[in-house]
């Protein structure tokens, strides 16, 4: 039993916080996102969870930040590693067979980064996620983006729109031949 997968069960009934079409900044781990009119923040016990988002009257979709130590390097590693290191993580949280749709490289907040999308089992329900990563000096970003299956695509653009208004003002952006460090929010944030 893992804290991703605790969270991933504790998430629709977490205790919240409701807002309207308000940015959220997290001063310490220099970052801000709008949070829309329909989500409320919720209250993660995740120690490296930034901001987790949830609809308010669905539970889903889902939107989560993570913070991670250490860099990661999106420009330099090609989309195929990088899409079977994050299926490599689901497997780790046992998520079996997660499927990859599509995979791109990308800048978010001026900065260079790697999305995923992937559908898996869990719970008895089909998710899909998509799975942001991006990096500064001496931290990365995990934003994840989860809907059920069958909600994803009408859901599409507002999480191009969660993304959007993510922005960091972390480190000045280094990618460089440095190995990314693996922490259990890597999992955590990939899982969710």
């Amino acid at each position: 039993f893992s804290i991703l997968t605790a969270t991933l069960f504790y998430l629709p009934y977490a205790q919240h916080t409701a807002l309207a079409d308000q940015s959220f900044t997290h001063w310490d781990l220099q970052f801000r996102v709008t949070v829309p009119e329909n989500f409320e923040i919720v209250q993660d016990p995740a120690p490296n969870v930034g901001v987790l988002l949830k609809h308010k009257e669905h539970g889903y979709p889902t939107f989560n930040v993570v913070v991670v130590p250490g860099l990661y390097k999106a420009a330099s590693l090609e989309p195929k590693l990088q899409s079977e290191q994050i299926q490599a993580e689901y497997g780790q949280v046992g998520i079996n067979s997660p499927t990859i749709s599509a995979a791109e490289k990308i800048k978010i907040s001026g900065r260079n980064g790697f999305s995923v999308e992937l559908s898996y089992e869990l719970g008895g329900q089909t998710l899909k996620s998509s799975v942001t990563k991006t990096s500064g000096v001496s931290r990365h970003y995990i934003l994840t983006f989860i809907d059920r299956a069958e909600g994803f695509e009408k859901s599409r653009p507002l999480q191009q729109a969660l993304l959007a208004s993510f922005n960091t003002w972390a480190d000045k952006e280094i990618d460089v031949a440095e190995e990314p460090k693996q922490s259990r929010a890597d999992l955590f944030i990939t899982f969710l």
